[in-house]
């Protein structure tokens, strides 16, 4: 595989505990206080957001705990307690799904991540699932979370990993690199021109093109974070260029805000579902399009996705939280955690869903 960089290593215990000492003194609070006032000043920006939903999407499909089956490269399965918050690749109407999930004798703090593949056609009701272990988690203090995929590059996967020791307490977002010779991880970096560095907490973390990344830095005095946008040379995000997202700041009631998934609709325009969690930890998710550089040209004024007890309610109660959206045809198929536990599956009209937008004046 060649001469790997400073930050990127095998998917090994040792070559991963390296890093896990590493990355505990390249943290910058310097730059997180940057980053801390500049979310302050943006977020009288914020859009007005209602809270009663509009009737775009359906559900389709269910992929529930009792119903699948995890299987490792050696050959062990495992059947699972959670599934949630999975990624979506589609091609043609070949859908692949990125599945977090939790063993039996585990729990929702330490879960990995599980592949599976469908045709689209089959994906109706409750759906009967044979996964494969794609990315384990390596450290006894570290959960993997949050799938989100690259659309401009099959053969990586962007994704959370939760630190949970005295020495290394933070939330990363890492990729995944799959190789002939295995899988290499590597976290997204920032760099300020002379030095790459991380914050201590940034999830929803992901490439909105070949050029920029959304991301998501979380501030932990303040409790909250939003939606920033930065510049990216692969993994690594240009800091000195990382802006807040002023529309996509949390507004009156709501506690944070956070990108969920995008997909292109044209040469230079992007379909973002973002989330906000209300005072009462509640999530709803809404829609909005972005220019190629993350401006807003549109977004729907009331949620696309919020949580259904008619659908389930379960350990989470009040979480709806999608990782994954595709295109097939006219039709806009979303794959989204429920409660903790479940997923379903979405599907709505693209023409639907854009008549409902706001043009930004």
């Amino acid at each position: 595989m060649g001469v790997l960089d400073e930050f990127t290593v095998r998917s090994s215990v040792e070559e991963f505990s390296s890093l896990c000492v590493r990355l505990s003194s390249v943290m910058s609070r310097v730059w997180e206080e940057r980053f801390r006032e500049e979310f302050l000043r943006s977020r009288s920006g914020a859009l007005e957001r209602a809270k009663r939903p509009i009737d775009v999407f359906s559900s389709r499909a269910f992929i529930l705990p009792d119903r699948i089956r995890v299987e490792f490269p050696a050959g062990t399965s495992v059947i699972v307690s959670t599934v949630s918050n999975p990624a979506l690749r589609v091609k043609n109407r070949k859908v692949t799904i990125y599945l977090r999930v939790s063993t039996l004798g585990s729990w929702f703090g330490r879960t990995f991540i599980s592949i599976v593949e469908f045709d689209f056609d089959e994906l109706k009701g409750v759906v009967d699932v044979e996964a494969r272990m794609l990315i384990p988690a390596l450290m006894p203090f570290e959960c993997v979370e949050d799938p989100r995929v690259d659309v401009d590059s099959e053969d990586v996967l962007y994704h959370v990993r939760g630190f949970y020791t005295k020495w290394l307490n933070a939330t990363l977002t890492f990729v995944a690199k799959f190789t002939h010779d295995g899988i290499l991880l590597r976290p997204v970096t920032f760099s300020d021109g002379s030095e790459e560095f991380i914050l201590r907490d940034f999830r929803d973390t992901f490439p909105l093109n070949s050029r920029m990344m959304i991301l998501r830095p979380y501030f932990r005095d303040l409790e909250t974070g939003g939606i920033f946008v930065g510049p990216r040379e692969g993994e690594v995000v240009d800091a000195g260029e990382v802006k807040p997202i002023p529309e996509l700041m949390p507004g009156k009631g709501e506690l944070k805000t956070g990108g969920n998934c995008v997909i292109p609709i044209s040469k230079r325009e992007y379909l973002l579902i973002y989330h906000t969690v209300d005072e009462f930890e509640v999530y709803r998710c809404y829609a909005a399009i972005l220019n190629s550089e993350g401006e807003v040209l549109a977004y729907t004024p009331r949620p696309i996705l919020v949580p259904d007890p008619h659908i389930y309610s379960g350990r989470r109660p009040g979480t709806v939280f999608p990782c994954g959206i595709g295109v097939i045809g006219n039709t806009v198929v979303v794959v989204a955690g429920f409660s903790d536990e479940i997923v379903v599956v979405y599907e709505g009209s693209l023409d639907n869903l854009l008549a409902e937008m706001r043009e930004i004046k």
